[in-house]
């Protein structure tokens, strides 16, 4: 007699979840591929590889052969059509991104076109104004880390740099996507050529006033930095500002965005540089980074330091007759 070996029936429901699962595998490794293949830092070849590398492992281990070619034929897609974008300036902007600043420096005397000092209304009206103004370079005393975490987030942030040029005033900076009239700012536009890029040069009381007024978290780290150190990081700043008129770049939410492009100027003076890390990507978590790195000035622990120079309250609170910079910091 021969004995048979039974085997128990597979229930319904893990049959349908299999089905489910082998189907979706391929979707959501074709999804990673698409997104490495978009936010590729720097050349294109490397996030293509990786990409096809990751198409070509689902193909191999589910043993489905169209995956390989869909795979390859939608990564080379997405790098055809970005790499057929060119930026420009000629577009119709948004108008608080319209202009350029062009930056000059005579001897100790530094001029700079363009700064923006628009009034923001509470109705979300506004007064536009562009304005030339002058800055003796040393006067330059220091600067601050100006975080703006995005609201229900504590990993993303915008990030600018304010310059104290002591009796001549506080210049914020702040690098963006340069959005055309009708477009709106994300991740995905970020990683495939949708934006240009823009140095803001700004009043203080315009860049970060609209930005508390909307009730953002605002903070004002000071940075630690010698005075030789911040004239060359600003001056490095400045020239690729100057550049962006011959030369117009497109934004990038990995490798140009808020904050790596001027960590990208601080690593250049730096014998400690950053790089591009996960702090910088997730660059709601910069500041804490920085101050285990000791760059920012101050003994507090982190959570301290964010209390002491939080200031969107203080800009909320100001008596539009106060001087601005001074108010924001002595009210703190």
């Amino acid at each position: 007699m021969t004995d048979y070996q039974t085997h128990p029936s597979i229930p319904l429901w893990r049959k349908i979840l299999r089905w489910i699962l082998r189907g979706l595998t391929p979707a959501l490794w074709f999804i990673a591929a698409l997104l490495i293949t978009i936010l590729a830092v720097g050349s294109l070849i490397p996030g293509f590889m990786i990409a096809l590398g990751l198409v070509g492992l689902v193909a191999y281990r589910h043993k489905i052969r169209w995956t390989f070619a869909v795979g390859i034929a939608l990564c080379l897609l997405t790098i055809f059509w970005r790499s057929s974008l060119n930026p420009s300036h000629d577009r119709n902007w948004w108008e608080e991104l319209t202009r350029l600043p062009k930056i000059t420096l005579e001897g100790d005397n530094l001029t700079i076109t363009d700064v923006r000092d628009f009034t923001w209304n509470k109705d979300g009206t506004h007064k536009a104004n562009w304005e030339t103004r002058q800055y003796q370079l040393q006067n330059l005393k220091g600067a601050e880390l100006i975080l703006e975490p995005f609201p229900g987030s504590s990993l993303m942030a915008h990030t600018m740099i304010s310059f104290d040029f002591g009796e001549d005033g506080h210049l914020l900076l702040s690098i963006e996507a340069r959005k055309e009239i009708g477009e709106e700012y994300g991740p995905i536009p970020g990683g495939l050529n949708r934006f240009e890029l823009i140095y803001l040069f700004m009043d203080e009381k315009d860049g970060l006033g609209i930005r508390a007024n909307k009730g953002h978290e605002l903070y004002a780290f000071p940075a630690r930095i010698d005075p030789i150190h911040l004239r060359a990081f600003f001056l490095s700043l400045c020239a690729s500002a100057n550049n962006l008129h011959n030369k117009p770049m497109f934004y990038h939410i990995l490798e140009h965005n808020c904050t790596t492009v001027w960590i990208q100027h601080a690593d250049l003076i730096s014998n400690d540089p950053v790089g591009i890390r996960l702090e910088s990507i997730f660059n709601g978590k910069i500041a804490h980074y920085l101050l285990k790195k000791n760059i920012i000035d101050t003994d507090l622990d982190y959570e301290e330091a964010k209390e002491k120079f939080r200031i969107d309250e203080q800009i909320r609170n100001w008596d539009e007759t106060s001087e601005f910079s001074k108010w924001i910091r002595e009210n703190r």
